[in-house]
């Protein structure tokens, strides 16, 4: 999407930013290659995030 800027935070140590940030790349990998991301969240779910 064009309104969308993803960044990661890096406020943790930097062996566990590697495995978040390695475990965010194979997401987009199988978004990007058709797949669902194990991490997927739906319209339904989201809608319900905000409210909180």
């Amino acid at each position: 999407m064009d309104n969308v800027l993803l960044t990661p935070h890096r406020a943790n140590n930097p062996i566990e930013f590697e495995k978040r940030w390695s475990f965010l790349a194979d997401e987009f990998e199988k978004y990007f290659n058709g797949q669902k991301p194990e991490t997927s969240l739906d319209i339904v779910h989201a809608s319900v995030m905000s409210e909180s």
